[in-house]
């Protein structure tokens, strides 16, 4: 469980569930890599673009795994 965080919302319908997509490196190898969040219900999307291109994924406590590229188990 996520301590000390905010919820986020969608800023359309207020839904709280997202889905994540990588849009992929821009410029080169170093590039940035953008993330797309859209919205489980209305399908809005918020486009998050690093800058500087820093982004560290880490465990979180009681987490067994941490976010990554793959298609999911769950979900369509």
């Amino acid at each position: 469980m996520i301590t000390d965080a905010k919820r986020m919302a969608c800023g359309n319908c207020g839904h709280g569930l997202f889905r994540m997509f990588t849009l992929g490196r821009h410029g080169s190898i170093d590039g940035h890599l953008e993330l797309a969040a859209e919205c489980a219900q209305c399908k809005s999307t918020s486009i998050i673009k690093p800058m500087p291109s820093l982004l560290q994924l880490e465990f979180a406590d009681n987490a067994p795994g941490r976010l990554c590229e793959m298609s999911p188990s769950t979900g369509d």
